[in-house]
């Protein structure tokens, strides 16, 4: 992961398999399961990895934007298959440009932003580690969590516990060896699953460096980061809320990290079987007891699903206090953040069959894993809008900055579902690209 210490960011939510289980919204924190940071409001671009190679549609509002979509042969998921390697962007240079980045069979590789919507042809090898392979840590999609953050840091969760390659900051894109810096915490061989407990990096202290949470089998445990890449070990942060040992299932509850109230620590948000629970950061690593602010409204019991609709705590409506959207069968949805770790109640339909499991007619036409649904300031004014990867292209829905949202515009072919073009071997980001 990159870890981004203090740099503060405009946050894209960003519907993906396994951000149905865990999503920190809060922490310039990118993973192919995560939300992506955007340095400066309204500079959103599209990038995607399918089985052609890499494609750039850049922001519109960008002064003097190209002309057209650049592809390039790299990141093919023909060569980079979705179940086995992970594409990423991050600044891997420090210089405000996103390069590619891609955790192959033998170790991690970068392709180099050339700043005019190229990038080098051949990306660079890296980091010998976090790679497929058995000479690079045997790693894989299904055991292991590897993501990335702006201090441009990889950290990954591994067989035997956290480890964690720092960057060498010299402005090549290169990382220092791998060290195992939390040894029997967090990883596989001490009961660790991806598909049962989501481990999620966040500022849970407000110190400003970013933290480890992970949801175990019976509690919450955090691990603060103690600067140069190391970590403290774990304390128990929450006893049993938020577990499967209370009944929490990533298959049928969402948790969320994400700063309630303004103060600069992390949060919890829990979308369980009664409805939205919230728990708030204590400030020393450990959280209050949850509460249950939204009875009934987006939990499993209320017919939430995860595998269906896509609920994400971001602001759309500029106050500073993060809001729910959430996109149902039929209806899209906001439950506006009050600032105290509590929600107004009932929710406002925001759309109506748009973005939503059904259409107008009652057909399906939004499908999670085949449409993702992201929420970025595009044209700058702060106000998040809706973008929607649908069947035939890219739907926006603008924001007028104050959670009510416009009818969905076209905004062309590219980036589709388009028969399979864009289909399961493909990944799609909205991420700033050029750091404007």
């Amino acid at each position: 992961m990159f870890l981004s210490l203090a740099t503060p960011t405009t946050l894209v939510a960003l519907s993906a398999p396994f951000s149905a289980s865990v999503q920190a919204a809060a922490t310039p924190v990118i993973s192919q399961d995560a939300p992506v940071p955007v340095h400066r409001p309204g500079t959103a671009d599209l990038i995607g990895f399918n089985t052609s190679g890499t494609y750039l549609l850049r922001n519109a509002f960008h002064p003097k934007p190209p002309e057209g979509i650049f592809a390039a042969p790299i990141f093919s998921s023909l060569i980079w298959p979705p179940d086995r390697t992970i594409r990423l962007v991050g600044d891997t240079r420090g210089i405000g440009l996103a390069d590619l980045v891609g955790f192959g069979g033998k170790e991690v590789w970068v392709a180099r932003n050339n700043g005019n919507g190229t990038f080098s042809p051949v990306p660079g090898r890296t980091v010998p580690w976090f790679g497929a392979n058995e000479a690079a840590g045997n790693w894989s999609i299904e055991r292991h969590v590897r993501v990335l953050a702006n201090v441009r840091d990889v950290v990954g969760f591994g067989e035997e516990g956290v480890w964690v390659a720092l960057n060498k900051d010299d402005g090549s894109g290169t990382f220092n060896p791998p060290k195992l810096v939390l040894k029997g915490y967090f990883g596989y061989v001490d009961g660790w699953r991806v598909e049962q407990h989501p481990r999620v990096v966040a500022d849970v202290d407000g110190d400003g460096k970013l933290d480890i949470v992970g949801f175990g089998s019976d509690a919450v445990w955090v691990s603060l980061n103690a600067g140069s890449g190391t970590f403290s070990l774990p304390t128990l942060a929450l006893n049993g809320s938020f577990t499967p040992a209370t009944g929490w299932d990533t298959k049928k509850h969402l948790r969320v990290l994400v700063d309630l109230n303004g103060n600069g620590k992390t949060d919890i948000v829990g979308f369980g079987d009664a409805g939205v629970y919230t728990s708030l950061s204590s400030g020393d690593g450990t959280f209050g007891e949850p509460r249950l602010v939204l009875s009934g409204a987006f939990g499993y019991g209320g017919g939430w699903r995860v595998e269906r609709h896509p609920r994400f705590v971001v602001d759309v409506d500029k106050d500073g206090f993060p809001d729910i959207v959430a996109f149902g069968d039929q209806n899209v949805y906001v439950s506006f953040g009050v600032g105290d770790g509590t929600f107004s109640s009932p929710p406002t339909v925001i759309l109506r069959n748009n973005f939503t499991y059904f259409g107008e007619g009652g057909d399906v036409e939004w499908m999670v894993g085949r449409h993702e649904r992201v929420l970025a300031d595009l044209d700058g004014d702060g106000a998040l809008e809706i973008i929607g990867f649908g069947e035939e292209g890219v739907w926006v829905s603008w924001n007028d900055g104050k959670g009510a949202f416009g009818d969905p515009r076209g905004m062309g072919r590219t980036f589709g579902f388009n028969g399979g073009e864009w289909g399961g071997g493909s990944v799609r980001y909205v991420a700033n690209m050029f750091g404007y």
